[in-house]
């Protein structure tokens, strides 16, 4: 019997000692921290004093029994101050939490510092034995009544525990009934001189202690300090360890769960199982939308780890915004962006249009004077700039004036337009320009004098085979082209269209329905 009490009481004393060095080396000084480290101290305290017990039994003069006891209630409060942590992690002791929690272990602590109180819980009989007194019998009726609440708070389910397996909840279940049990068996057996089981117990819950801090992180998972602040934060908080568990959640975060999933108590429960729509929200961040019973919402989710002491991640904080109205907004505003843009695409395109439009000839489609103004300097540039040559040629309906006088004008708008086409189909490498009434002109850069003549013989013949039908039937005319060739340096926009109509007039002087050209000085 003495090496058993004494192997128990030293294992007690060992695990105690080993968690208790694991707690103070993180400087985990939370709630949590603080009720693990008075069920440590209660436990290595009793279970030392049992152990010098085992050898040296108490005597009549003896402080030890009472000192048992008032480490006994101290070791009741740890656990009931453990179990508020468990229950709720953002818990924070009142004034009226601290009396309930301490008034017992204080009331014996305060007996077992003054000898004179020790009769009223340990006294000697008439042949000198200990014995207890009627106060032990209301200490024990407190200290039972107290573990009894606790033990079965683990099958309540209106209490907000961890949710835990059956089978481990019956396991701890047993495992601290065994030390109340061992407490009456020592009290009515052997009484004050007799040995303690109960600390000799007391080693199966403290390694699940030690299991729950060292697995866990029990003492680990410091919760957010809320009061007021926390809890009326306009956003929804959750507090999550590492194994999904909810550890703490405010107001608004409760208030999401209900309105997602319809659930009102989630502390200590795993969210997927309970808040599978809220863990959804809570796997992606960013802007989600949700449909919900009520409206479309859009939610905002930031999560951040929390990391202990030893820069380990216990867990994460999740902050669910509702962002409905901002998000709403901003995309009204990428939909009035995106009409903008469309409207200024339209307005650029129609800019452009209209410009091409200012740029050309009505009736005929083709590019007018004002186009040329524009862009026979730049050609000038660029073709002085490379090295190369500049070609130009004016081409002109033969008699033109006898289709109007003889046909009408109606006539001579369309011999315009047909021979306009035919020279611009004729001239795939320039560009065509009505010059004048019946005159038109040809930019070719880069082709040279010989080029160009044949590509100017090219168009003024296919203008010439132009046929159109009127009054009587058909009517053809001719038409005489002048071409001017300049390079490189000698490049002047002035000059090549006044040697360019002198190669017309030239060409009209010959007879008509012909091209000439500075090559070979003529067609």
């Amino acid at each position: 019997m003495t090496f058993l009490l004494t192997s128990a009481y030293l294992v007690s004393i060992a695990v105690a000692f080993g968690i208790g060095l694991y707690v103070l080396r993180g400087n985990r000084f939370t709630l949590a921290g603080l009720a693990v480290a008075t069920v440590l101290v209660a436990t290595v305290m009793w279970s030392a004093i049992s152990l010098v017990s085992v050898y040296y039994p108490f005597t009549a003069d003896s402080e030890y029994p009472v000192r048992v006891l008032a480490w006994g209630a101290v070791l009741v409060a740890g656990v009931r101050s453990l179990v508020k942590v468990l229950e709720d992690p953002a818990w924070s002791p009142r004034p009226l939490d601290v009396v309930n929690l301490t008034a017992h272990p204080w009331v014996m602590v305060f007996i077992a510092t003054i000898p004179s109180l020790h009769p009223l819980l340990v006294d000697t009989d008439a042949d000198g034995k200990l014995t207890y007194t009627v106060g032990f019998w209301i200490h024990s009726a407190v200290l039972l009544t107290l573990s009894g609440k606790l033990l079965g708070g683990l099958f309540d389910r209106s209490r907000r525990l961890p949710r835990t397996p059956a089978g481990t909840r019956y396991a701890v279940f047993i495992s601290w009934t065994l030390p109340a049990a061992g407490y009456v068996i020592s009290a009515q057996v052997w009484g004050p001189s007799g040995p303690g089981l109960a600390p000799a117990f007391l080693v199966i819950p403290v390694a699940l202690i030690g299991s729950a801090v060292v697995r866990d992180g029990l003492i680990d998972k410091v919760p957010l300090a809320r009061g007021d602040v926390f809890e009326n934060l306009a956003g929804a908080v959750f507090v999550i360890d590492n194994y999904g568990r909810v550890v703490d959640a405010n107001a608004a975060a409760r208030a999401l769960a209900w309105d997602l999933d319809g659930a009102n108590d989630m502390n200590g429960a795993v969210l997927e199982e309970v808040c599978p729509r809220t863990a959804h929200v809570m796997e992606r961040e960013g802007d989600v939308d949700v449909l919900d019973a009520s409206r479309p919402r859009v939610l905002n989710t930031q999560a951040a780890p929390l990391v202990d002491g030893r820069g380990k991640i216990v867990g994460r904080c999740v902050t669910v915004r509702d962002v409905t109205e901002s998000a709403m907004q901003q995309r009204d505003l990428e939909r009035m962006r995106d009409a903008l843009s469309h409207e200024v695409t339209v307005s650029e395109e129609l800019r452009a249009e209209l410009g091409d439009q200012v740029m050309r000839d009505s009736a005929t489609g083709l590019y007018n004077r004002r186009f040329l103004s524009k862009a026979l300097p730049e050609l000038v540039k660029s073709c002085i700039g490379k090295g190369c040559e500049l070609s130009v040629a004016v081409l002109d309906i033969d008699g033109f004036k006898d289709v109007n006088d003889s046909h009408g004008h109606v006539a001579g708008d369309r011999m315009i337009e047909a021979v306009a086409t035919a020279l611009r189909d004729a001239a795939p490498g320039g560009t065509v320009v009505r010059y004048g009434g019946d005159e038109f002109l040809a930019l070719m850069p880069g082709v040279s004098a010989r080029d160009a003549l044949v590509m100017t013989e090219a168009m003024r013949t296919a203008g010439s085979e132009v046929r159109i039908g009127v009054r009587g039937g058909e009517i053809q005319v001719t038409v005489s082209a002048g071409v001017a060739t300049l390079v490189g340096e000698e490049i002047d926009g002035d000059e090549l269209l006044e040697v360019a109509d002198l190669a017309l007039y030239r060409a009209k002087d010959g007879g008509r329905n012909r091209t000439w050209s500075q090559v070979d000085g003529a067609d």
